[in-house]
């Protein structure tokens, strides 16, 4: 199974989604909604205490299209690569 590209996670504006991202000793779930701002993806969580870190990023790396996860209030804190997304 391919890692999904940001038109596969754009697919899912408006809906609740989990995100998988690898860890090395257990995957780490996002779970929150997709929402389109522009050109850009975000999910915001559903257990996020403040605005900075309710909202993750995402980004699709240019020389591959792997699409990364980042927190923080500038966007820059990587979380991780997107390894899936399922809907709930």
């Amino acid at each position: 199974m391919s890692r999904p590209t940001l038109d596969d996670i754009a697919v899912f504006a408006g809906s609740r989604v989990e995100l998988t991202v690898p860890k090395p000793r257990e995957d780490q779930r996002l779970v929150g909604t997709v929402v389109a701002e522009g050109e850009e993806l975000r999910l915001r969580l559903d257990d996020g205490k403040s605005e900075n870190h309710a909202t993750v990023r995402l980004k699709e790396r240019e020389r591959d299209g792997v699409v990364r996860a980042f927190r923080g209030t500038d966007g820059d804190l990587l979380v991780g690569r997107v390894k899936r997304v399922v809907e709930l």
